[in-house]
């Protein structure tokens, strides 16, 4: 049930296939390079906000409990298709292994790379994302036993350096169970089955929609 936009005619599978991302082992190959950019920005906690910022043009009910809620928070590398460069200069390992993924770039609205931070014994309420052409990727960096993830039917618990990718507008919600906070790196790709001549014709799309004066509709986050 995406929020914003539909592309008609695409599957909706809650956890995508290994087989149809298979570069996201090269990801997982990394972990312990991007846990050690991790591990200096969690160093210094200011850099951490709350993800969920109250927006003007974001309903005040969205993300029931976690609007400017720190218990999930976030440092970005890359937010709304910018990057964030006193941040990725700090993380060129993680940036690298990132090199192949098949970012879903779409001018001032994605790719977002993050570090994402869950409290324990926090909750993120289940929701449903933005946009149905894209995936969502998860590589668990710090996952203590007792943090789990849902989408639709099927709930996993994170383990640190296992990644998996799925569709955000199928609901999905989160919880950390567990006596330690839980950090994973997120970032968002095409879903494989949208060509090069779709992924410029829906960036077109956006352009048009920003060029009409839409440029206050929702940022596609992650």
């Amino acid at each position: 049930q995406p929020k914003f936009y539909m592309f008609p005619g695409l599957p909706q599978i809650e956890f995508q296939p290994r087989e149809t991302v298979a570069w996201l082992a090269g990801v997982e190959a990394a972990a312990p390079a991007i846990r050690a950019e991790l591990d200096a920005v969690l160093a210094e906690p200011a850099l951490f906000a709350p993800y969920v910022e109250d927006r003007a043009n974001r309903p005040k009910n969205d993300q029931a409990g976690m609007v400017d809620n720190a218990a999930w928070s976030a440092v970005f590398l890359w937010k709304d298709g910018a990057e964030v460069p006193e941040i990725a200069a700090r993380c060129p390992e993680t940036m690298r292994a990132l090199a192949e993924a098949p970012l879903c770039r779409i001018p001032g609205r994605s790719p977002s790379i993050l570090f994402s931070k869950l409290q324990a014994g926090a909750k993120i309420p289940p929701h449903h994302g933005l946009i149905n052409t894209r995936l969502i990727c998860h590589l668990p960096l710090i996952a203590p036993p007792g943090s789990h993830f849902r989408v639709g039917g099927e709930v996993r618990e994170w383990k640190e350096g296992q990644a998996w990718a799925f569709d955000d507008t199928i609901e999905h919600e989160a919880w950390n169970d567990s006596g330690r906070d839980r950090t994973i790196l997120i970032f968002d790709v095409w879903k494989p089955e949208i060509t090069t001549e779709e992924q410029d014709l829906i960036r077109a799309l956006f352009a048009t929609i920003d060029a009409a004066g839409g440029s206050g509709a929702p940022k596609l986050g992650v």
